[in-house]
């Protein structure tokens, strides 16, 4: 551990050993707490400016790496998605060709077998494209279940998520009353130095 760090969890250490046992049962009390809690939201955010001295450069370097990188990586993503995009369609097309020409052949063995008077009939099986393998890799198309919303106003209720967001915001702007919601006065402390 750094040494500049190692400091500091010694000085942490004291605060918070100097203050384990706060008790607020009279007026006095609650006084000498409100201290107590701003000398900790002190300490706080000196360690939090701190760590911001430490961290802010690397984080920028990290932003201004990732900016760089995808200048590079968002044309291949474009050309993945155009050519994923074009794959799908012709695997869907032809799939959809082999099952008409599977269709096609069954229909005619099944009437071939009943202008034959015949019990079992041997049917070939239209392979499909599931799997095809080139030059550098194998590529199987996977099939699943998937979806895409076109009228919210008929998803049902289970599968709607409350907005908290639009809910604080007009707690604050003073709406009292909003169902299936408990809107209550709730206390936060603040404290500063005078």
């Amino acid at each position: 551990m750094d040494n500049e760090l190692i400091k500091l969890k010694e000085e942490v250490d004291l605060v918070l050993y100097e203050n384990q046992q706060v008790v607020v049962s009279n007026q006095e009390e609650y006084a000498k707490a409100g201290d107590i809690l701003k000398t900790l939201k002190n300490r706080k955010k000196y360690l939090e400016d701190k760590r911001h001295e430490h961290t802010d450069p690397l984080e920028d370097l990290k932003k201004q790496w990732i900016a760089e990188f995808r200048l590079l990586t968002d044309p291949l993503d474009k050309m993945i998605e155009d050519i994923t995009g074009t794959m799908k369609t012709f695997y869907i097309e032809e799939q959809k060709r082999l099952n008409e020409e599977q269709a096609r052949i069954d229909a005619e063995a099944l009437k071939k077998a009943e202008e034959e008077n015949l019990g079992d009939v041997d049917v070939p099986v239209v392979n499909d494209i599931k799997t095809q393998t080139g030059a550098v890799s194998k590529t199987t198309a996977i099939k699943f279940m998937n979806f895409k919303v076109v009228d919210e106003s008929l998803v049902p209720r289970e599968y709607l998520i409350v907005d908290e967001s639009k809910i604080r915001e007009a707690v604050k702007k003073g709406i009292k009353s909003i169902t299936g919601v408990e809107i209550f006065e709730d206390v936060r402390l603040g404290s500063r130095n005078y």
